[in-house]
C-alpha cells in the first residue's frame, strides 16, 4: 500500500475498533458484575445472552449493508441517495426490532424453557430477557447508524458515541447490579444495558438529522431500493443462523447440567466472542474501502484486499494465544466460586483453538 492508502486504513481501522468493541464489552461488564452476584444469576444470563447473541447476529446485514451501500453513494457524490439508503435501513430497523422486541415479551418464557433453563433461575432468566428486549429496535438502529458512519470513513463518531454508553453501562452495572449499590442482580444488569443502547441510538438519530443525512419525511421503502439490503442479507443470514445455532446449541447443553457448568459457559462465551470483535474492523474497512474502490480504482481495491487478509491472519494466531490464556488471568474478574474458575481453566485448550480458528 502506499503511504496515503496505508493512513487511511489506520485512521478508519483504529476507531472503528473502539466503536466495535464497546457492545461486547457492555456485555462482558454484565457478565463481571453479575458474576460477582452469585452463580446463579450468571447461569441464568446464560441462556438469555445467547438469545440476544443469536437475534443481534441475525440483524447484522442491516451495519454491513448499510455500510457498503452509503460508501458507494458517498463515492458518487449523491447527497439525495445517500439520504434514502439511511432512511430506508432505518424503516427496516425499526420494523425488524420492534417485531422482535414484542415477540420476545410474549415468548420469553417457553423460550428459556425450551432451552433446559433450569427452574432455580429460570424466573430471572426471562425477567432479564423481556427487560432487556426492549432495546432490540435501539441496537438495530444503532447498526444502521454505525453503519452510515462507517460508509463515509467516519468511525470516530461511533467511537465517542459508544465509549459513553460503555462508560455509562458500567457505572449503571455497578450501582443498580451490585450488593454494594441497589444489590437489583440480573434485573439491574438488564436496565443498565437497555438505557445505555437507548441512549446511545437517540443520540446517533440526532447526529444523522443535524447533518442532514434523514429526509424531513420518510417515505415507504420500493423493493428497487431493498435490493442492497436483500442482495446482502441472503448470505449473511445463511452464516450467521449456522454460526449462532451452534452457540446456541452449546448453551442448550450447558444448561442442563447445571448451574456450574451453564455459569462457566457464560463466561467462557463471553471472552471467546468479546476477543473475536477485534478482527471486525479489518472486516469494516473491507466493505468500506473495496465498495469505494472496486469499480473506479481496482487496483487499489486489490492492494487493500491483500494487506486485510494478512492482517486478519496475523490477528487470529494472536487471538487465539490470548484467548486459551485468558482463563489464567481473568476468571477473578467474572467470579468467585472456585468451582467455576476452576471448570473455566479447564477449557482454556479449546477455548484457544477455537479463536485461531474463528
Amino acid at each position: 500500500l502506499e503511504t496515503s492508502e496505508m493512513k487511511e486504513l489506520v485512521q478508519l481501522v483504529l476507531p472503528a475498533f473502539g466503536a466495535i468493541l464497546s457492545d461486547p464489552l457492555m456485555s462482558i461488564i454484565d457478565t463481571a458484575c453479575v458474576g460477582h452476584a452469585g452463580s446463579v444469576q450468571l447461569a441464568a444470563m446464560g441462556p438469555a445472552t445467547a438469545v440476544f447473541n443469536f437475534i443481534f447476529g441475525l440483524f447484522t446485514f442491516l451495519s454491513i449493508a448499510t455500510t457498503g451501500a452509503v460508501a458507494r453513494a458517498k463515492a458518487e457524490g449523491d447527497q439525495k441517495h445517500l439520504k434514502r439508503v439511511i432512511s430506508n435501513a432505518l424503516l427496516m430497523a425499526a420494523v425488524l426490532g420492534t417485531a422482535t422486541a414484542v415477540l420476545l415479551q410474549v415468548s420469553a418464557g417457553p423460550l428459556l424453557a425450551s432451552m433446559g433453563g433450569n427452574q432455580s433461575y429460570l424466573a430471572e432468566g426471562v425477567m432479564y430477557l423481556r427487560v432487556r428486549g426492549l432495546a432490540v429496535p435501539a441496537v438495530l438502529t444503532c447498526m444502521v447508524a454505525q453503519g452510515a458512519c462507517l460508509g463515509q470513513q467516519d468511525a470516530l463518531t461511533p467511537l465517542i458515541i459508544f465509549l459513553v454508553a460503555g462508560l455509562s453501562n458500567c457505572i449503571m452495572d455497578v450501582f443498580l447490579v451490585l450488593d454494594s449499590g441497589m444489590g437489583m442482580g440480573l434485573t439491574g444488569a438488564a436496565i443498565a444495558t437497555l438505557v445505555a443502547q437507548t441512549v446511545s441510538a437517540l443520540t446517533f438519530l440526532v447526529l444523522l438529522k443535524t447533518r442532514q443525512q434523514l429526509p424531513a419525511k420518510f417515505h415507504k421503502p420500493k423493493m428497487s431500493e431493498l435490493v442492497p439490503f436483500v442482495s446482502v442479507s441472503g448470505m449473511l443470514l445463511l452464516g450467521s443462523v449456522c454460526r449462532m445455532g451452534i452457540y446456541t446449541l452449546l448453551t442448550v447443553s450447558a444448561a442442563v447440567q447445571g448451574v456450574v457448568v451453564v455459569a462457566t459457559h457464560q463466561i467462557a462465551l463471553q471472552v471467546f466472542w468479546f476477543l473475536t470483535y477485534f478482527v471486525d474492523p479489518l472486516f469494516v474497512a473491507a466493505t468500506s474501502f473495496l465498495a469505494r474502490d472496486i469499480g473506479p480504482r481496482p487496483q487499489r481495491a486489490l492492494r487493500m484486499a491483500a494487506i486485510l487478509l494478512v492482517l486478519a491472519t496475523a490477528s487470529g494466531c494472536v487471538l487465539g494465544l490470548v484467548s486459551g490464556l485468558a482463563p489464567f488471568f481473568s476468571a477473578s474478574l467474572f467470579t468467585e466460586d472456585a468451582q467455576v474458575v476452576a471448570l473455566f481453566r479447564q477449557v482454556a485448550p479449546m477455548l484457544g483453538g477455537g479463536q485461531l480458528l474463528a
